[in-house]
């Protein structure tokens, strides 16, 4: 902003406080945050299209989820305007909390919460264990509490400047609970998941559990890392805004592992899922020594009794017209990942 005399004031920020690494890493966050919102439209749509006849709870916490996070993009699109555009080489703004109180702490919790409360209820679909669904909501409601406890705190402060000092232990609480919860739904996801692998001899189950608990413990210690990364660079780095490249990306980091592992059951035919190909030719081995007792149209469908989404079918022909249904053993791909 220009001055009676046409300059530009000259920016005095807080002791301690650099130009650079308050402005890059707030530059960074909303540019990463953008770039994964743009990611979850994809997926989300992905989903919509493939799977239509998921359970309705399922599709309304994916619908949920992609509607916060749009609120979340447009209220700290809002920030972004208002610091590096209308506000721009104006210390005031730079400084100013804005809607920073809700785009982060607030919604950032909401979204976590509602992901773990899926999680949670596939745990117990899984396990039975009624201890599990008293103790990760109960983690989830902590780290709910205090992120919202923090947005109210945050809405009073002066500035940017004073929350490292200000939401200090709320911010551990907030961020340890979020990271928390993701490793017990991880470590517990895995548990299960490998001891339903262990109670069975059927190779197609056990290539689909494996590809299960892969998906799953990437992306829990993914969130997780997120979460203590974000928590680390806060305490450390005080005078930065660093911590915001983790905290305002955290809500679309979840949200694009949420609705990732619900369209790991999508097949892309002549792909490179070397998980489906492996039960096509598992398939296609039993059905050939019976197929060659007859002459006709021999028919395999796959992903039919898979999911409810994306059908592959691979379809013979010969004399008599014969058409043949593959049959055997399947595992549920909504069961393992939604506990349906």
């Amino acid at each position: 902003m220009s001055g009676t005399n046409g300059k530009v004031p000259a920016i005095v920020l807080p002791p301690g406080f650099k130009l650079l690494l308050v402005t890059a890493p707030t530059l960074v966050a909303h540019l990463i945050n953008w770039g994964l919102f743009g990611v979850l439209t994809v997926q989300a749509y992905i989903y919509y299209i493939s799977f239509p006849k998921d359970h309705w709870r399922v599709k309304a916490v994916v619908a949920l989820a992609y509607i916060l996070e749009v609120v979340q993009t447009i209220l700290s699109t809002h920030d972004a305007f208002r610091i590096f555009g209308i506000g721009w080489g104006n210390l005031e703004e730079l400084d100013a909390v804005g809607l920073f109180w809700i785009s982060i702490p607030i919604l950032d919790s909401m979204i976590s919460v509602l992901s773990q409360m899926v999680y949670t209820w596939r745990i117990y679909n899984l396990s039975r264990n009624f201890w599990l669904v008293i103790v990760i909501p109960a983690i989830s409601l902590v780290q709910l509490g205090a992120g919202i406890y923090e947005g109210v705190v945050c809405l009073s402060l002066r500035g940017l400047a004073d929350v490292p000092t200000q939401t200090y232990k709320l911010s551990i609480v907030w961020a340890g609970a979020s990271a928390l919860g993701e490793i017990v739904i991880t470590c517990s996801m895995f548990y299960y998941l490998r001891k339903a692998k262990q109670a069975t001899y059927v190779k197609r189950t056990t290539t689909l559990l494996t590809h299960v608990i892969k998906l799953t413990v990437e992306t829990g210690f993914i969130c997780a890392a997120v979460a203590l990364s974000g928590l680390v660079v806060f305490i450390l780095f005080p005078t930065t805004t660093c911590y915001q490249v983790f905290a305002l990306c955290a809500s679309k980091l979840i949200s694009n592992c949420f609705v990732a592992v619900l369209n790991s059951r999508v097949h892309i035919v002549g792909g490179r899922n070397v998980y489906y190909e492996t039960d096509l030719s598992m398939s296609v081995s039993e059905l050939r020594a019976a197929s060659r007792q007859s002459r006709g149209v021999t028919t395999m469908s796959f992903g039919e009794n898979r999911t409810d989404g994306i059908t592959v079918e691979v379809t013979r022909m010969d004399d008599m017209g014969l058409e043949m249904h593959s049959t055997g053993e399947h595992l549920d791909a909504r069961k393992i990942d939604y506990g349906a």
